[in-house]
């Protein structure tokens, strides 16, 4: 995707998720009507797999199907149990997608700056809805790509985020050879619809509590030219010996453990995304020290 394009839609993506309210603080929009709430998550069922580095010379996407993993059925049971002490909670079940526009991916989505992408359940029983959908981010800098939804890449620039974690001499950093690692991310979005109108009310994008502060000893200056990369977005640094080329190379215990890792990313990021959005949820909690 050309640069300008990529800022371009990164514009839109912030001026559509960004303008929410902190969790803690008074929302940005009035739910005192909703009693009620639907809640359907419709991330894909596969996971991607993409490789990537500085050059565009090798790179590529592979899908792993992650049906049974049930994963939507986690995320429905973490928005239920968030919001369970304010509202009445209904797990929704439509024929087909909530989207007027099903095959639009998240670029494509924000792209057609429509108002009201959504498709109203005024039969549903319940006054407003929480969509969990596929969200999209762009890769720090210098790397080009953008990922989706659910997955691994592969980039040989990453790091462990652990400053007291155990790590080869220059890892991290562009000395530090030809060693590659991995990070698993869970990039999301969530919306508040409503259920007669098929209105936004609310959007949030997927994130993380914010970790403990480190203790002081651990992040003394450690004579690196630069900080490991950060993503952003839930993730997590994982070792190199978890990825695969390919979803049929993958072993059982790599499948099993790309399981847990992104079953982790969506139990700690689900509720605190909610508060971000503005509704009153019960307590997160908060993720080791990175």
């Amino acid at each position: 995707m050309p640069v300008v394009l990529r800022l371009a839609c990164l514009l839109v993506a912030v001026t559509a998720l960004g303008g929410t309210a902190r969790a803690g603080t008074s929302p940005s929009f009035d739910y005192g009507g909703i009693h009620i709430i639907g809640v359907v998550s419709q991330l894909d069922d596969e996971a991607d797999l993409e490789k990537t580095g500085a050059m565009i010379i090798g790179d590529h996407l592979a899908k792993l199907p992650i049906a049974d993993w049930r994963l939507n059925a986690l995320v429905e049971t973490e928005v239920s149990n968030a919001l369970s002490d304010r509202f009445t909670i209904k797990v929704l079940s439509p024929p087909g997608s909530v989207l007027k526009h099903p095959k639009d991916n998240p670029l494509q989505r924000l792209m057609r700056f429509e108002k009201d992408p959504f498709i109203a359940l005024p039969d549903s029983g319940v006054d407003a809805y929480i969509a969990v959908l596929p969200g999209f981010e762009a890769l720090p800098y210098p790397n080009k790509e953008v990922v989706e939804g659910l997955g691994m890449v592969h980039d040989p620039r990453a790091g462990p985020e652990a400053p007291d974690a155990p790590q080869a001499e220059f890892e991290g950093t562009i000395f530090a050879g030809h060693r590659t690692s991995a990070v698993v991310y869970a990039v999301y979005d969530l919306y508040l619809v409503d259920a007669k109108t098929g209105h936004v009310i609310a959007a949030q994008r997927s994130e993380l509590p914010p970790p403990e502060k480190p203790p002081p000893e651990s992040t003394l200056f450690r004579m690196a030219p630069f900080e490991p990369v950060q993503y952003p977005r839930p993730h997590e640094y994982v070792p190199a010996g978890l990825w695969a080329d390919t979803p049929e190379s993958l072993t059982a215990p790599q499948k099993a453990e790309l399981r847990e890792k992104l079953s982790a990313l969506l139990k700690q990021s689900v509720s605190y995304s909610i508060a971000e959005m503005g509704l009153p949820v019960t307590q997160w909690s908060v993720p080791p020290v990175r």
